[in-house]
């Protein structure tokens, strides 16, 4: 009897900036070729080159009322991540936060019913518990600044808690690359960017065999 082949994580990267040749597209290909090392295979998904539209409409709300079903754009993307171990989100830091078509991205694209339920007395229940999800700030300023002024926590706190666990993701990982403006940096990011990949692949195994534990 043949055994069955065991293929490594299948790890989705939404990236979140126009410019292919900017340092945050080339982060994203150092995770890539790091996850790809470690023996996961690695996708990405250019909200720009899809012409993703952010603007939260009356259909996406329509949705979220229970009158409607969701537009084909997010359908589409919610499938992705379906198809998915892992997710990771990648963007420059715009103003201390997400970059807005990332953030009109999770308006839409994490929707009710698929990314969490909300019971008839209010209660809410995350719905994707099954994967894991990462989030890759590259971030203009220093650390230090970010920590005085408590910029990253505010970061870590919407998205690792606000979002991911909210959804039900279970140790969601959060990572920033401070001074991207800093050319002398260039190698430490790109070692940075190596380690984060290692570490998602090692994330996705975990998450695969915790749900792999409970069918």
């Amino acid at each position: 009897m043949n055994e069955p082949t065991i293929t490594g994580p299948k790890i989705l990267a939404v990236v979140a900036h126009p410019d292919r040749q900017s340092l945050t597209w080339k982060i994203t290909e150092r995770v890539g070729s790091a996850i790809t090392e470690a023996g996961g295979r690695f996708s990405t998904l250019d909200l720009y080159a899809d012409d993703f539209s952010p603007a939260y409409d009356n259909v996406d709300r329509q949705h979220f009322r229970a009158a409607e079903g969701l537009p084909g754009d997010v359908v589409a993307h919610q499938a992705l991540i379906d198809e998915a171990d892992a997710l990771v989100v990648i963007f420059p830091v715009f103003w201390w936060s997400m970059p807005g078509v990332l953030k009109g991205w999770f308006d839409r694209v994490f929707a009710r019913d698929w990314a969490y339920d909300i019971a008839e007395d209010g209660s809410d229940h995350g719905r994707l518990g099954d994967r894991s999800m990462h989030s890759i700030a590259i971030a203009g300023a220093g650390q230090g600044v970010y920590e005085r002024h408590g910029y990253r926590d505010a970061l870590h706190a919407q998205l690792t808690h606000g979002i991911f666990e909210y959804c039900g993701v279970r140790d969601p990982g959060s990572h920033l690359i401070f001074g991207s403006e800093n050319p002398d940096k260039i190698d430490e990011h790109f070692a940075q960017a190596g380690l984060i990949g290692e570490e998602l692949v090692a994330a996705a195994n975990l998450a695969r065999t915790a749900v792999a534990a409970t069918t």
